[in-house]
């Protein structure tokens, strides 16, 4: 049993190997790229770490993995947000889910290395529900941008990025209750396996496109009906369409426009109006393309003297926002200041 545990764990850090080498290999320079390096680092360092205290490798190196093992729920946190949302940076909360999460897994390092005392054992339950929660928002993240997401790629790493962290854990929960525990760390360690199979599988085939997502073009750059960044012929019909829709029938002022709508009315499928809205327009996400068009209107309606008593939640709500919260955050966004600063400098050059 422990040459089984030991063959499936060197294959499993060979395949993190080869993957961290494809993703070394890739030209782009990305937050996501230099992440999923680490996580990889990370990954290695928990499963030699994991393995029985039997077996190679001498204690030098298991106490290296077991430093880098203890980032891994932190890093895998970190990855999958820069991954699934739009111009991420690493800000206090980044530092705080890494400090929260790798707490407990350092004290324990830091034990081993008689640094610190030895502390029970009782404050590793505190450590399962902080992973418990990252993975869960992980999952929430993925499941909560999908349908509003134009990136087919991102939108295959979103599924996969929800769907492993379900299936190991419905894994271990399963070996827990019908195996015995020699047999358990088996069980999960080839379940293990599976899962960096896949992702080395998916990351092969991505290519470097997985990892690279371009920003948003700025919200009022809008191409018109003559000038698409990347049409092909076969989407041109439905592209004319699109653009006859969104400027001159302002379609987008509908605040209950939803893509399956949009691509219901266009007359295409929902994947080839995301197509085209992404590869065309060079927009990723569904609700920034509208919001683009709605500031423009929005902008137009501020600089009219004769709307300057309407209030903003109104000329906002008139022009497709759902929510006054939505429109400040985006109108800042865009504008760099707020709805009513703008108002009044563009009414006082008048």
């Amino acid at each position: 049993m422990l040459n089984l545990v030991y063959t499936i764990t060197v294959v499993t850090i060979t395949l993190l190997c080869v993957m961290a080498a494809l993703t070394f290999k890739t030209k782009i320079t990305s937050s996501s790229k230099y992440l999923l390096i680490i996580l990889i680092v990370c990954a290695i360092g928990n499963r030699i770490d994991m393995l029985p205290q039997q077996l190679p490798p001498d204690r030098s190196f298991e106490l290296v993995g077991q430093f880098f093992g203890a980032f891994s729920a932190g890093v895998t946190w970190l990855f999958a947000m820069s991954l699934m949302r739009d111009k991420y940076r690493f800000n206090l909360t980044s530092v705080l889910v890494l400090l929260v999460s790798s707490a407990i897994p350092l004290m324990y390092f830091l034990t081993h290395v008689d640094v610190l005392p030895h502390i029970s054992s009782f404050y590793w339950h505190f450590h399962m529900p902080i992973m418990v929660v990252i993975v869960l928002h992980v999952i929430w993240t993925g499941i909560a941008g999908f349908k509003d997401d134009l990136i087919d790629l991102r939108r295959q790493a979103r599924i996969w990025l929800c769907a492993l962290p379900i299936f190991l854990i419905s894994v271990n929960v399963v070996a827990e209750y019908t195996v015995n525990e020699e047999r358990q760390v088996v069980v999960y360690l080839f379940a293990e396996f599976l899962g960096v199979s896949v992702l080395l599988f998916l990351l092969a085939n991505f290519n470097e496109e997985v990892l690279k997502f371009s920003s948003d073009v700025k919200l009022d750059n809008q191409p018109s009906k003559n000038n698409a960044l990347n049409i092909h012929d076969k989407d041109k019909a439905a592209y004319r369409r699109l653009m006859t829709l969104i400027e001159e029938e302002q379609i987008y002022l509908n605040d209950n426009l939803s893509m399956s709508a949009l691509a219901e009315n266009v007359g295409i499928p929902e994947h080839q109006l995301r197509v085209i809205i992404n590869q065309g327009l060079g927009h990723k996400n569904f609700s920034t393309f509208l919001a683009g068009y709605r500031i423009a209107h929005v902008k137009l309606a501020l600089s009219d003297p004769q709307q300057a008593r309407v209030p903003i939640m109104t000329i906002a709500l008139n022009n497709g926002f759902s929510s006054l919260a939505t429109f400040n955050r985006l109108f800042k966004l865009e504008t760099g200041m707020a709805a009513g600063e703008f108002r009044k400098r563009v009414l006082r050059n008048l």
